[in-house]
Parts: C-alpha cells; structure tokens; sequence
C-alpha cells in the first residue's frame, strides 16, 4: 500500500476542495494529480464509466452495456468483452379496486433492460453526471449529492454523506417508468422513480475489478406532500413534481383520475437481467451462488483469445491466462440482508425459458409463480421454487442470458427501497488437473450443492466451475447453513471479490480516503503572502477507515476481513504542503513549500520504502503584480505513528 497521502483543499476565493476519497493513497509529487482533461458543456444521456479497471458503457435510461466503444470490458482499454447489456427490472401488483383506483388490482412492471429492445419502459430524468469531470463536477445538483438525512443516507458513512463523490468518481442520473407512451408489454406505468448512483474504486487489492450500483426506487403515485416528508429537501421536491406529472400524464392518456393518495404496490419485485457475453456471443453459460447472493458467468471452454490481453497482474498464478468470469452479486435489497429470491437462464432458443413478453410474465419469473397454462416453463431444477429459488441453468454453451430477483415487498406511496448490486469481474483459477483445451467444456453442473453443507461434504469440491470460481474449502459454523464468511476461497478469484464487495458494503462503502481539509487564512501585504492552518481534523481523531482495516478477522476465524492491512494506521499525518495557482484547477497548482514533522518513523509489514525528496522549509514567493493568487494548503502522511506540533501554525511568504 503506498505509504505516502496528499491533500489539496480550501482553495483561496473559491474555497474548493478537490481531495477526493479516490485520491487517499498516492505516492508524494511535487503537484498534486491532474485533472481530467474532458470539457462538456452539459452532462450527457450516456457515459463511459471508467473510475477503475472495469470499462461500462451506462445510459440514463437505466441500461449498462458495451455501447459504441470498448465497453462492458475488463480492463478497461482492452476488447475482453463481459457484458453485452443488462439493467434493473420491476414488476408488482397495484393495490385497490375499480373504479376508486382504475389500475386497482393490475400488474404491470418496468424493464429498464429488455433482451429484445422493444419493451424499454425507462425514460431518463436527468444526464448522468460523472464525477470525473469537472464540468459536471462543478454544476452537480444537491440532487445528486450521496444522501444525508433520509432512509437512503443509512447505506453510506457519515463521513461520506453530502459529498459529491462516494467513490473514486461516482456517475449518478435519474430514470422513471412513468411516460406513458412507453406500453409495450404492459398496460400502464407502475409509477417508480429510480435514482441510481455507480460506484467504483481502485483500492483495496480486488476492488479495482468491481463496479458497484446503488438503485433507490420510488412509489411516486401520491400527490400529498406528507408521503415524501421523510426524503431529503432536493429529492423530496424532485418526487413532488414527478407525481404531478404522472397523474397529469397518465390521466390525460388513460381517460382516468388516479387516486390523489396514491397506491401502494404489493409484492413488488427488483431484479437485474444479464446478457453476457464472455469473449463471443455463443458458447456462454451462466448459473448461481446462492450463499454469495451471485449470479455469475462464462465461456465453456475458457479460451485464450488472440484479441485478449492478459495481464500478469490479473491472470498470473494462482490464475490462468483465459476469458474470465462475470458476477452479478446482490449486496442489498428491500427486505434486508442480500440474497437472491429467484435466478434462471433464459435464451433466445426452444430449450431455455425465453425473455419475458409482458410484466405478466416478468412479475411471474420474478415471484416464482410459473404457469404452464400461461406459456410459462417447466423448470428444470426439482423441488418447490420457494425452497430451491433456482429455475433452470443450461448445460449446453449458448448465447445464455440470465436473471437475479430479490424478495418481493410492498412500497406505500411516496416511500422508498434500495437495491446494492455488484458487477464483479475475476481471472479462472488454475485447479489442479485442469488445462483448458479447444475440447474444454466446463458445464453449470448442479447450482444447488455449493448452497447445502450434506452437498458440499458429499461431493467435496462441489462444481468444477466452483473450483474455477475460487472455491477451496468451507467449514460450517454449526448452523448447517452456508454462509459467505465460511467459505476458504482464492485470493483475488471471483467468490473472494464477492466477498470483499459485500464486506465494502457492510461497512457503508467506508474506504481509505482523502484527509480533512486543514483551516487556514491568508493575509497579503508588501508582496508577501502569509498562510496560517490548524491541525487537520484527521490529525487528532483519526481515519475512520482504521476500524475497518485494523484486525484481520471481522467476526470470528471463519469470517477472514478483506480490508484488512497491517501497514494502515489511525494517525498518521507526517507534514504539510502549500500550493499556489492563478486559478482553482488543481491540474494547475504549484507546489511551494512543504512542512515535514521531524523524527517520525514507520514499520512497514512486507512492502517497499519510497524514498523521496527532501522536504523544503522554506521558499519565496514572488507575486506578480495585479495577478490573482490563489494558495491552497494541504496535508500529507505516511503511515506512522503520531506525532505533535503546535496546534497553531504560520508561515510568511
């Protein structure tokens, strides 16, 4: 881990902060990072997200997918293709009766991705704005801020609430199934907003190849203020207007007079449909991990493909250099703690059930009430669907798609749920016995042994594909129920990430990030610039990412922590920087001084000394005359132990 942090904030004039949580970790330089170079005039309708190693394609209609560039890829800036498309999908049943409420007892659904392209219902409420870009960077609507203050504030630290960005650059954009020229397959709008906030970062090891989505859906049917009264001010006043428009539109289109209360919608399902494709189109399979709350996929015979690129640093040993695997796992849903309600394949061919022609049907594969008499399938997996909660996994390679729903629940008027899902990408682990071949056929096998303890000791090393996966053992509490925590898995594989993602999540997307911003002034007078700070707050309490960091098992032997690092400490500010510029860019600033504390040392557990320049003590500075200056200080730290100074400092300059 890189032993030194730098902070540029509080910029003179426009007091900007532009230490970012991304920007926690990074070697000393004599300039802060540059920013991003891309100039937009306004946020768009899509956008590459690339904040990691993941490349996404997304749409504020509510689509991911490879799009007209090397998207759904991992790495990014590679064409080792993953996804092809995919999205969230709802479907519920509106509670009332005609004529009170003319949609009483209707089901209907939203699919923000259809397999087919003509059943979208999602119509975008804002661009995405990314967190990257300094255009959207510097118009981001308090909108779009990480919520504070309301049910959906819960999912995040304090410390990251209200900022722009959660994670190293988050893309946010808001869609709604509320236009009603949008009806095919359905016979009305089920009244959802959905805002959604993708997060992505570089660090801890793994997370890198993770993109997460955080998806909060809103019952905008009631025209009475008091049912949004627990939102925050921006979203509630956004989900006013949106119910007014909903009513004028539906009713204007439907002949009808909605109920001014609203409705609530029962057994209301969230899920997220997948079409992958791991190098090729055809030739994919897909199943599930039931105890990881993961879907997941890949190609049959793991092909080392000319056009890929393999880097040692993903595919080196314990991996192999060959397509990889794709996870959609659930960390969150409405109803609590992640897990996966119904999963099945679907295809575009006579053996697998087929994408779902209607809500209807969506809401039936998604609650697991199939129909024979209404064209649904037989599923193929034994046993109830409500014990089992698998409907069919494919065992031939074929352009497989899938979908992953979460337990259905009711959404009162004006109120909300949130859905947490994980696209997590990994290399195959190299197992031993195992050389993929032209004549590789690496089959689904049976999705429910990894997700019962008699299956897992009967047939010890499960699934080939689990192996694969990164499955090397599992002892059970004694509860006879698996669980993530109790599994030994390969560092860095699929099952591993997946479990570090659900870890990142559990500690509300916390990670190591930028220090607080010290309070300074600056006085100018005779062509010299005086700067006086106080300590930064992170100096006297802390990084609250030391809780995290700091023991090696979270709850227990079985339970190994992912975010676990010995070289993390609690304090650790090692000095201060000065920065000067003629602007607030801070791709433009210069670096002036630097104030390092004297006599601090660090126990480094198995990495690297960087040595860098010796710190100066003082500089002047000469001021131009009629410029504007703007000076920012900031601090820097090495992971060591505390030290003190003067809680008052001043420099002249």
């Amino acid at each position: 881990m890189p032993l030194v942090r730098l902070l540029t904030s509080g910029l003179l004039v426009a007091a900007l902060a532009v230490s970012l949580p991304g920007a926690a970790s990074s070697w000393a330089a004599s300039a802060p990072p540059a920013a991003r170079s891309t100039f937009r005039l306004f946020p768009d309708p899509q956008l590459f997200f690339g904040a990691n190693r993941v490349g996404m394609q997304l749409r504020n209609t509510g689509e991911f997918l490879q799009g007209t560039q090397a998207a759904g890829v991992w790495p990014r800036g590679t064409s080792n293709t993953y996804l092809f498309a995919g999205g969230l999908q709802f479907a519920g049943l509106i509670r009332g009766t005609k004529p009170a409420n003319p949609w009483g007892g209707d089901t209907s659904g939203a699919m923000f991705f259809d397999a087919s392209g003509t059943r979208k219902h999602g119509t975008a409420l804002t661009p995405i704005y990314s967190g990257s870009n300094p255009a959207d960077v510097a118009s981001w609507p308090d909108l779009a801020l990480v919520p504070s203050g309301d049910p959906v504030a819960a999912f995040y630290d304090p410390t990251l609430q209200g900022r722009k960005n959660a994670s190293d650059a988050d893309a946010y954009w808001i869609t709604w199934d509320g236009d009603p020229v949008l009806l095919s397959g359905r016979p009305h709008p089920l009244g959802l907003v959905v805002e959604q906030r993708v997060l992505g970062w570089n660090y801890p090891s793994g997370n890198a190849d993770i993109i997460y989505l955080v998806a909060t859906y809103y019952n905008v049917s009631s025209l009475r203020a008091a049912d949004y009264a627990q939102h925050r001010p921006a979203m509630r006043t956004f989900l006013m207007q949106k119910a007014q428009d909903f009513h004028a539109l539906n009713n204007a289109r439907f002949g009808i007079t909605l109920p001014e209360a609203g409705y609530a919608i029962d057994e209301l399902y969230a899920g997220w449909r997948s079409d992958p494709d791991i190098g090729t189109a055809g030739g994919n399979f897909a199943s599930v991990n039931l105890p990881f709350a993961l879907g997941f996929s890949w190609n049959a015979k793991f092909p080392q493909l000319a056009t890929w690129r393999y880097d040692p640093e993903l595919f080196g040993s314990p991996f192999f250099p060959g397509t990889g695997l794709l996870g959609i796992a659930f960390l969150g849903t409405a109803t609590g703690p992640a897990a996966i309600w119904q999963y099945s394949n679907t295809c575009g061919s006579s053996v697998c059930p087929t994408d779902p022609s209607s809500v209807s049907r969506l809401w039936r594969q998604f609650a697991g009430h199939f129909d024979v008499a209404l064209g649904d399938p037989s599923c193929s997996i034994p046993g109830p669907l409500s014990l089992s909660h698998v409907c069919f996994v494919h065992q031939s390679g074929v352009d497989v798609r899938d979908y992953q729903s979460a337990a259905g629940h009711t959404l009162l008027p004006g109120a909300s749920a949130t859905i947490v899902v994980a696209l997590v990408h990994a290399a195959p682990v190299a197992i031993p016995g195992f050389t993929a071949t032209t004549a590789t056929n690496v089959r689904p096998g049976q999705p429910l042994w990894i997700a019962s303890v008699d299956s897992i000791a009967k047939y010890g090393g499960v699934n080939q594909i689990d192996s694969i996966a990164g499955f090397l053992g599992f002892t059970d509490n004694g509860d006879r129920i698996p669980q993530a925590r109790e599994f030994n898995l390969v560092p860095r594989s699929l099952l591993a990430k997946t479990r570090l993602a659900q870890q990142i999540f559990g500690n509300k997307f916390l990670l190591p990030s930028a220090p607080a911003a010290p309070t300074f002034t600056v006085t100018t007078a005779n062509g010299t610039v005086t700067v006086s700070w106080q300590p930064s707050g992170t100096e006297q309490s802390g990084d609250p990412y030391f809780a995290a960091a700091s023991t090696a098992n979270r709850a227990g032997a079985n339970d190994p922590n992912a975010m676990y690092d010995p070289n993390f400490r609690r304090l650790d500010v090692e000095g201060y920087r000065l920065y000067r510029g003629r602007t607030d860019d801070p791709a433009t600033l210069e670096l002036v001084a630097q104030w390092d504390y004297a006599g601090t040392s660090f126990t480094d557990f198995g990495g690297n000394v960087v040595e860098v320049d010796s710190c100066r003590r003082r500089r002047t500075v000469h001021l131009s005359s009629g410029a504007e200056h703007r000076h920012s200080a900031g601090r820097f730290s090495r992971r060591s132990r505390p030290v003190s100074l003067p809680q008052d400092r001043s420099r002249t300059r």
